[in-house]
């Protein structure tokens, strides 16, 4: 294991390599930022261990790329807080990330190759986009989105356990969307202009959720899904309603709660 307790540690490098199994361990305020180029060439962990704060802030690119197996940022015992501004590349295999905050902020970009996944539990905000031709799943926390965020590209944003929600006053566009558990949510408007998949979970607070026209809508499976104060609209040309799990809308009184569609 390598250890980084108290001390900043910044690195520039234009060719950074992390390889072998040993962990980084962040504590006692350590603070690891890379404003470079830094590419995980094995599966290991980078982890908030031992006490204190830990901090990991990537302004640069930071790209998982060359094995099939799992690269961890884990929280341990305190907090951990990732900020990207710069580049986070998935390319192979599976980054996971699983720490207390997690900001995502322009002109910051997650990106997510055919061959990659990324699995993201964390609480943050910020307009940073998402450029996807696999998958990410956000399997806990909340990522608040700000006007100039995107979700685009050929691959899938997974709503599995966490939430997505859109801050006040913000419009989102998503190219593909699933709701399977968790939670989509916020005053602001999600518009899903590829697929949107539904089903479980709930979208709740005051904004919008938009299937455009140029979008389908999917909604199936055995769970419930839940409708609470939010507007869900759908243009959708193609959509099917399938699965034996109800779709339950409630607290109207608050506010009208509607379940629209335009198209059949």
């Amino acid at each position: 294991a390598k250890t980084l307790s108290q001390r900043t540690f910044v690195s520039q490098a234009a060719a950074g390599t992390w390889t072998g199994t040993g962990a980084i361990d962040l504590n006692n305020a350590g603070v690891f930022t890379n404003a470079g180029t830094l590419v995980a060439q094995s599966d290991a962990i980078l982890r908030e261990n031992g006490g204190g704060t830990a901090t990991f802030n990537n302004s640069g690119l930071f790209r998982k790329q060359g094995t099939a197996g799992t690269t961890l940022l884990q929280q341990v015992n305190s907090a951990f807080t990732v900020n990207n501004t710069g580049t986070i590349d998935v390319q192979s295999g599976l980054m996971s990330v699983g720490v207390s905050t997690f900001n995502h902020d322009a002109p910051g970009v997650l990106q997510v190759g055919g061959a990659g996944t990324m699995n993201l539990n964390g609480t943050g905000n910020g307009a940073g986009s998402y450029a996807l031709t696999g998958t990410l799943n956000l399997t806990g926390g909340a990522q608040t989105l700000a006007n100039g965020s995107a979700i685009t590209g050929s691959g899938l944003f997974n709503v599995n356990g966490g939430t997505l929600a859109v801050g006040t006053g913000a419009t989102v566009h998503g190219q593909n969307v699933t709701l399977a558990s968790g939670g989509i949510a916020g005053a602001g408007t999600l518009v899903v202009d590829g697929t949107f998949g539904w089903t479980g979970g709930t979208q709740s607070g005051a904004g919008l959720t938009q299937v455009s026209n140029t979008g389908t809508l999917s909604i199936g499976g055995g769970s419930a899904k839940t409708l609470s104060q939010r507007t869900f609209v759908s243009q959708a040309a193609a959509g099917t309603w399938t699965g034996t799990g109800a779709i339950d809308l409630n607290n109207a009184d608050r506010k009208s709660t509607r379940l629209n569609s335009s198209h059949t």
